[in-house]
């Protein structure tokens, strides 16, 4: 799952390394490609405050951090019920305290390539 929050940007998925196959059933691992987005959202989180960041030059996503499922399940609807905006990017750019440029900009981007997908009207043939 990917997901695009006002403090930054994840990929959780379930964990693929340094656990048995029982243990990564029961967590999650929230990636990041950048360490302050995963410190954002710590920090806001309870659940997620003793987590240790794993720092992993050779991954794909950098920065990550395993935490137990069900802690993540109230992280996730948390997030949805802090929705309290009508504009997502203006929201990101007014809580730069938490972001920077660079996710701003790399947020209008994402939005202009599926602008695109919505323009040409192309739904891939799902019903």
């Amino acid at each position: 799952m990917w997901l695009f929050t006002r403090y930054g940007f994840f990929s959780v998925t379930r964990p693929t390394f340094g656990l048995t196959k029982a243990e990564a059933q029961s967590r999650v691992q929230v990636r990041a490609r950048v360490k302050s987005h995963l410190q954002a959202l710590a920090a806001r989180f309870e659940p997620l405050a003793e987590a240790e960041v794993i720092e992993s030059d050779g991954s794909d996503y950098r920065y990550r951090i395993v935490v137990d499922r069900q802690a993540w399940a109230l992280v996730a609807k948390q997030l949805a019920e802090d929705i309290d905006y009508s504009n997502f990017k203006s929201e990101c750019a007014r809580k730069n305290q938490w972001t920077d440029g660079a996710y701003l900009s790399a947020l209008h981007e994402v939005w202009r390539i599926h602008y695109r997908l919505q323009s040409k009207g192309d739904d891939g043939g799902k019903p």
